[in-house]
């Protein structure tokens, strides 16, 4: 199931992942902002499982 905007999760990146306060929310529609040109978010695809 392809997800739609309104229901993307929250996105985060870490510029240091050893330090938990390095986090910066990223907003799907800014990914060219946030990681520069190239960048950009197509879709998200959730996948149930029978766990």
């Amino acid at each position: 199931m392809e997800l739609k905007a309104e229901n993307i999760p929250v996105l985060v990146s870490f510029s240091d992942p050893s330090e938990p306060e390095s986090m910066e929310r990223v907003l799907p529609l800014k990914f060219t902002e946030f990681f520069g040109p190239g960048y950009s978010l197509r879709s998200i695809w959730v996948k149930k499982n029978k766990q």
